[in-house]
This record gives structure tokens, sequence and C-alpha cells, in this order.
């Protein structure tokens, strides 16, 4: 989205210059548009614990549904934003069929990027054989 937003404020043709699935913030921060809903995906190849963050992907939906896949040893979670913020109670148990749509979802594509999402630094580097497992690659 960031990319697309400063596309945009150069006045250069988004689509001419970028094939990704980000969008321009402008109307929404100038002009009070409502982001559309969407799907949104994030990917995190390492653990930096002291910042509370595990090797992972992410997806959430556009009914505020989280589910996020570790690519450590963590069983996956899945949270309900819209009623949870504070992500305090794990659903995975009580909605497996919500958490294996967005399995499906979010390993399918991370998959069909893996090959230029950035990899695992040195010290993490024996998480990427987990993460090929994790994504079935």
């Amino acid at each position: 989205d960031i990319f697309s937003t400063v596309l945009q404020l150069a006045e250069i043709n988004v689509k001419d210059h970028y094939d990704g699935e980000g969008i321009s913030l402008l109307p929404h921060l100038i002009d009070g548009e409502k982001m559309p809903k969407r799907d949104f995906y994030w990917y995190f190849p390492e653990d930096r614990l002291s910042w509370g963050q595990r090797a992972s992907t992410v997806i959430l939906d556009k009914k505020d549904m989280k589910y996020h896949l570790f690519f450590g040893d963590y069983e996956p979670e899945l949270f309900d934003l819209k009623n949870d913020q504070s992500e305090n109670k794990n659903l995975i148990t009580t909605h497996p069929e919500i958490a294996k749509e967005l399995h499906k979802k979010i390993t399918s594509k991370v998959r069909a990027n893996y090959n230029i999402l950035p990899p695992p630094l040195r010290e993490f580097a024996h998480l990427k054989e987990n993460i090929e497992v994790k994504i079935g690659n």
C-alpha cells in the first residue's frame, strides 16, 4: 500500500510500474474514503523474541479473523479481532472450519510468492526447512 501511495503521489501510473496487490492510501487519507475490505497477509521468516515476534505468516481476512501460522514449534492460532482485539481467546479448536479455510489461503499465498520472499537470515536458516514444510512447498 505504501509503494502504491508513493507512486500515486509521484503521479506515476501504478499499473504501468507495479503489479502488486497494494492500493494507494491517498483516497482514504485525504478524502476520507473507507478502506475496502480485503485479506491482508504478512510474512516474517525469523524469530525476534525480544520484540515478541515469532517466525510466522499471518492472514487477517475480510471478516477480521486473524490466522497465525508459526514456522517454529508453536501451534497455529486463530483470533476474532472484531471481538477480541487483545488476542486473548484462541479459537483454533472451536472454529476449525475457519482455521482450515485461512490455512489454505495463507499457505497458497506464501507458496505462490515463495521464490520472491526474503529467506531467513543466517542465524535463522534452520527455519527454512520448517517454512517449506508448513507451506507445503
